[in-house]
């Protein structure tokens, strides 16, 4: 099936699926047409150092957090935003001076090799994505 699909650096994508991440910072207003919506996660092929080095500073169920915990080139998981603007306190994820993409809920998927892209791109997904 079809989806909608936004490539995430590692270990962003893994924070949103497996850290409690609730937001995507990006310079960029969200389109309206994807709050609601499904979308899944790519994880591109270059990983944030920064990231990992952030990361780092906690503890992931007993141990640190390293680039093996993390898939690269492919779909990784789903995601759905439920709000450009986050209203009230801000989440400890969001970033000053970006924009808010609020993830309302977030799941990991069956691992899909495929190029990612700028913005929002399709992928022919071929595995079942409940909602």
């Amino acid at each position: 099936m079809i989806y909608p699909a936004i490539s995430i650096k590692q270990p962003w994508a893994y924070a949103i699926m497996h850290l409690g991440k609730d937001v995507e910072n990006r310079t960029w207003d969200l389109p309206r047409k994807f709050i609601g919506k499904t979308v899944l996660i790519h994880a591109g092929k270059k990983i944030d150092k920064a990231g990992l080095d952030y990361l780092d500073q906690f503890t992931v169920r007993g141990g640190l957090f390293t680039p093996k915990d993390i898939s690269l080139g492919g779909i990784v998981g789903a995601l759905t935003f439920s709000a450009h603007i986050i209203p009230g306190p801000r989440s400890s994820w969001a970033e000053p001076g970006l924009h808010w993409w609020r993830i309302s809920s977030s799941r990991p998927l069956p691992f899909f090799p495929c190029k990612g892209s700028l913005g929002f791109f399709e992928v022919d997904y071929p595995h079942e994505v409940t909602e």
